[in-house]
């Protein structure tokens, strides 16, 4: 499965859509939060509530879904070690999220923590979205210049 993931996009709508043209061969679209956008505006993705969507309340807290390598739950909030044990006790494998704008990938007890980092506002190195391919027994993880 090739899941393409973004956050933090702050209303930048425009580079939405260019993640979207760059990689509409993929077969999930998620975005992390802080979207600041009517879903209308950010379609196909699948949107979760960041700090900045108070007036979204369609987007909700978090979303989850299967993949081949295990469950997918993503929330724009980074997780303490004692609420990724938690996650892992819920059969979560693959744990994404927004909120810092630094992209991230760590292993945390079987668990994968992804961040994709900020696709309009970064504050590492370069805007940058995440494409996260799935198989039973192994995931990839591609970072990628806006």
């Amino acid at each position: 499965m090739r899941i393409v993931v973004i956050s933090d996009t702050h209303g930048d709508d425009e580079v939405v859509r260019k993640v979207f043209l760059r990689e509409q061969k993929a077969d999930v679209f998620l975005h992390a939060g802080d979207v600041c956008s009517m879903p209308i505006e950010v379609t196909p993705f699948i949107c979760v509530r960041g700090n900045c969507d108070m007036f979204y309340p369609q987007y909700p807290s978090h979303f989850s879904m299967d993949t081949e390598y295990g469950k997918l739950y993503i929330q724009h909030y980074p997780r303490s070690r004692s609420e990724l044990s938690d996650l892992k006790k819920d059969g979560v494998t693959i744990f994404v999220h927004g909120h810092t704008h630094v992209k991230e990938i760590k292993d945390y007890e079987g668990v994968k923590v992804l961040c994709p980092g900020s696709a309009s506002r970064p504050r590492d190195d370069y805007a940058s979205y995440m494409v996260i391919k799935t198989s039973e027994n192994e995931v990839e993880v591609e970072f990628k210049q806006v």
